[in-house]
Order: C-alpha cells, then structure tokens, then sequence
C-alpha cells in the first residue's frame, strides 16, 4: 500500500499546482504526491516542464492526479461540447501520463454540476457518454479514471459512493473504476458496507477527518476504525492520499503518516496498543 498526499488544500492561492510543496511531501515520508490535473493543464510548456524536471529532482512520484476538469468546461446540461471536452483532455492525461500518474480522480464538482431544470437522467447519461469516450485515451495511456462521490455542498449529482458505483458500472470498463472518500462518504451518512459492496471496483482513496477536513490522527483512531476495518476486510491495497487542510504540516503529515502505516501496514492492534 502506498500513501499520498493531494496540494489542493495546501497550496498558495495563486500557485495551485503546489510545485512549492514536492520537497516537502517527499520529506515528510509520502510515497507520492497527488497534484491538481487541471492546474497542470493549464500551465504552459516552461513551467509544465519545471514541474516535470522538480518531481524528477525531489525523488518523488505523481502517481495520482485529483481535479480532472476546471468548472469552465461544462459536463453535463445543454451546454455539453464533446469535442471541446476531448481537445482538453487528450492533451491533459497525455501530460499526466508523462508525469507517470496512474490515477486520475473524476471529482470535478463544478464542471458536472447539473443545470437547473434539466433532466438528471439525462446528465447521467451524458457522465456514462463521457467517461467511455474517456477510456479509450485512458486505456491508451495506462491509466485509470477514478469516479469520486462528491457531497451535495459541493455537487448536485454523484453525490454518495453507491452513486458512483452505479456510475462505473454503468460504464463498466477496466479504465473507469471508483474512489471512495472517508469526508464525502461521512458527510452523506453512507455506511462503509458500501466498501465490501464495491470491492471490485475501489481503485483510490482520499483521507481527512470530517471535521474540519483535517490530516488522521491517531487520537482520533474511533472516527475511522470501521472504515479501516472494512478496507482491511476486502484486501485494499492500492494508494490511499490524504486531502485535508493543515496549519501544521510537517507535524500532521509525521503523525498521520505513523498512524497510517502502523494500521495499515503494520498489525492494526499496534495502533489500538501504543
């Protein structure tokens, strides 16, 4: 299992590609660092290449891109251009797959935001449209696109974990799979047997505490211990990122990082025990 960490929430407004932070994540421990797609297709050639050349330099991986699609491309409604869409995302998951990402995360609340008065059946159907047409670059690039449930805060479609399991098994591909998030799952009131209901297609996690959407901790080991458990239960061995917001950050990603391992790498008793 690998840990990461996403810089959305942690970047200077302004500089939301986070390149400040690839040494920082890399000392702290983390295995990869999870950067914004859409910050990354936005920059141009120079700096997109100054963030390759950091990556290499740091030692550390972008094994997971979040934030797939800015809110000015629209994904569902009357307003949906297939071929405005697909001019920005070839070119986009073919600079991720450069940054050797092998996840990328299909949150995007604002860009699949549904229009008011129309037909939600029919902007899930647009979704199924989009995401088979975007397994074929996917697949092409060896990468996979990662469903992420969104809270209704800040969506209004997709907005429980069963939701995009739907979703991905409506589009039922090897490229289009699921991610599950401990702070959208909460924030619905979903149960985490949803976990062992969609085993076969969790390819990703996101991790923050609820309150606050602030790095895990051990003292907070109740919050999460049923969430854990069920991960544990169904063999998830893939990547697991943390995306929270933090004052602290050496001191949250130390902690969180020992917590993390100890549970999931180590025995789960060490972590109830220390």
């Amino acid at each position: 299992m690998k840990f990461g960490c996403c810089v959305n929430m942690l970047a200077k407004q302004g500089n939301e590609v986070g390149v400040e932070l690839i040494e920082d994540i890399w000392e702290s421990g983390f295995d990869y660092v999870e950067l914004s797609l859409a910050n990354i297709a936005a920059l141009a050639e120079d700096d997109y290449q100054f963030l390759r050349q950091r990556l290499k330099q740091s030692g550390i991986k972008s094994e997971a891109c979040n934030n797939f699609f800015p809110s000015s491309i629209k994904l569902t409604g009357p307003e949906v251009d297939m071929s405005k869409i697909m001019a920005y995302v070839n070119p986009a998951m073919e600079r991720a797959a450069r940054l050797d990402v092998k996840i990328i995360v299909f949150g995007s609340g604002l860009a699949k935001m549904v229009p008011v008065g129309f037909s939600r059946a029919s902007a899930q159907q647009q979704l199924v449209e989009l995401l088979t047409r975007i397994s074929v670059p996917a697949k092409d690039l060896g990468l996979t696109v990662a469903i992420e449930p969104l809270r209704r805060q800040e969506c209004n479609i997709i907005n429980s974990a069963a939701d995009g399991l739907t979703l991905a098994r409506a589009v039922n591909t090897a490229q289009v799979k699921l991610l599950i998030d401990f702070y959208h799952l909460k924030a619905e009131g979903e149960s985490c047997q949803i976990i062992k209901e969609a085993c076969d297609q969790i390819c990703h996690v996101h991790l923050a505490k609820p309150d606050g959407r602030r790095f895990p901790a051990l003292a907070d080991l109740a919050i999460y211990q049923e969430f854990f458990d069920s991960l544990a239960s169904v063999e998830y061995q893939e990547r697991i990122s943390i995306e929270a917001y933090s004052q602290d950050y050496r001191n949250d990603a130390a902690n969180s990082l020992s917590f993390l391992r100890n549970f999931f790498i180590h025995d789960g008793e060490k972590v109830l025990d220390s």
